[in-house]
């Protein structure tokens, strides 16, 4: 796939794996809850040899696919397929009657043939070696806010100056098993609908990734009409319910 440029395999780029999750109740001095990571250097071609391995393991029954979200701890004993770490984030923008959310319809030219058109949350991005912000310490730590602003600029378009991100939860994809986090975003500018701002932004990745953008009244009956009509990823839902939520 890699030598042929076929089914999403463009380039063989770094990328951040998973080797340690530990989630806390209290984080810090206020006793916010929080997550501990700890990462490793992979890249692409890895990840996708790893997936492989793991859809031959699932396919098996192995206990590997029958890891539950409510447990994420047994993940770090299969922290050498959790070369992976995204951000699913929805963008909500202001209309003429309340607020849409905006769906995405992946591109054909996106990863894994079997997904390709179906629909998805606004931005579905990996963190990577780009992430890293050295402004938080002294030595390496990444920022998922950055990684979130990174997303939203290189396949929408939308430059950080102009919105607003909150991270909310994490979760284990067991389709792809994939760590992901959940995430929504909007826009600081007052009024800036759809249709006045975003339909024709240019994007660094937006052919690649994005073969359309779906604005959604963000109301229970609207966005019920939609899913139940579109083909939608899983992550996707989970990540709608959360926002939602």
């Amino acid at each position: 796939h890699f030598i042929e440029q076929s089914n999403g395999c463009h380039n063989n780029r770094e990328k951040l794996g998973v080797y340690q999750l530990h989630a806390k109740n209290a984080a810090d001095k206020n006793e916010n809850a929080g997550v501990y990571i700890k990462l490793y250097d992979t890249d692409y071609f890895t990840h996708r040899i790893m997936r492989a391995v793991y859809y031959e393991l699932r396919d098996e029954g192995h206990a590997i696919s029958k890891l539950q979200n409510e447990n994420l701890r047994e993940i770090n004993t299969y922290n050498y397929f959790t070369t992976s770490l995204g951000i699913n984030l929805y963008l909500i923008m202001d209309s003429a009657n309340g607020e849409d959310i905006i769906f995405s319809q992946r591109a054909a030219h996106a990863a894994h043939e079997e997904s390709r058109f179906k629909y998805n949350s606004t931005v579905m991005e990996g963190v990577s070696q780009s992430d890293f912000d050295y402004a938080i310490t002294s030595h390496k730590e990444i920022s998922l806010w950055k990684s979130a602003e990174r997303g939203l600029e290189e396949e929408l378009g939308v430059t950080t100056d102009e919105i607003k991100i909150w991270l909310h939860d994490f979760f284990l994809q067991k389709d792809f098993f994939e760590i992901g986090v959940t995430a929504s975003a909007k826009l600081t500018e007052d009024m800036a609908t759809f249709e006045e701002y975003m339909r024709d932004l240019p994007a660094k990745d937006k052919d690649l990734e994005v073969a359309r953008l779906v604005p959604v009244p963000f109301t229970t009956n609207k966005i019920s009409q939609f899913i139940c009509k579109h083909d939608m990823y899983e992550q996707g839902l989970y990540t709608l319910r959360m926002v939602a939520a």
